[in-house]
């Protein structure tokens, strides 16, 4: 008799956890991510935009680099499109020693490079080839990345991915999908 209240007892606890779990879950804000990928080209450069439907409250951008030649990387992001090429949208020279540079390195915010954008991220990549340029934004809707090799021109291009992930406080709220589009 003991021993069937004991049974008895632990599945009523699983039960009840899994109840628990599950309202558990229905509190969470929603999230969507949205993944492609691009290549840095023989240039050192990559110009990518990401644009989504509506505001999001929380977002985040995450480059993985692969296959890439020794040296460091930036992020740049602008919410405004870059002038016609060839002004603006091609490569352009970051010196090794620009303040901004330098502010990206210390997680500050407001890392300008002038009309380019902010350095959001930055990255140096050892012999094994890889790495990864993370940003995180609160508020908006996207715009323009950059994706450069601070080091200038490389004899091959440098394949990457990129994965945002947009996530509401709230359950109320809505995450809104980014779509992503590199431009060549």
């Amino acid at each position: 008799m003991h021993e069937a209240r004991i049974v008895l007892l632990r599945r009523a606890s699983a039960s009840l956890a899994l109840i628990g779990f599950s309202l558990l879950a229905g509190c969470q804000p929603p999230s969507e991510t949205t993944r492609d990928k691009g290549v840095i080209g023989t240039s050192g450069h990559a110009l990518v935009e990401a644009r989504a439907p509506g505001d999001n409250h929380h977002w985040n951008v995450d480059v993985n680099l692969r296959s890439a030649p020794e040296g460091t990387y930036a992020l740049l992001f602008s919410p405004t499109a870059p002038a016609p090429a060839p002004t603006n949208r091609d490569w352009f020279a970051i010196a090794p020693n620009d303040p901004a540079l330098r502010c990206a390195a210390a997680r500050a915010k407001g890392c300008s490079i002038g009309d380019h954008g902010d350095v959001v991220g930055l990255t140096t990549i050892g012999p094994g080839g890889t790495g990864v340029l993370r940003a995180v934004f609160v508020m908006g809707s996207g715009g323009w990345f950059r994706v450069m090799r601070v080091d200038g021109a490389t004899e091959r291009t440098v394949p990457f991915d990129i994965q945002i992930v947009s996530e509401a406080l709230t359950k109320d709220e809505e995450a809104y999908r980014f779509t992503i589009e590199q431009l060549r």
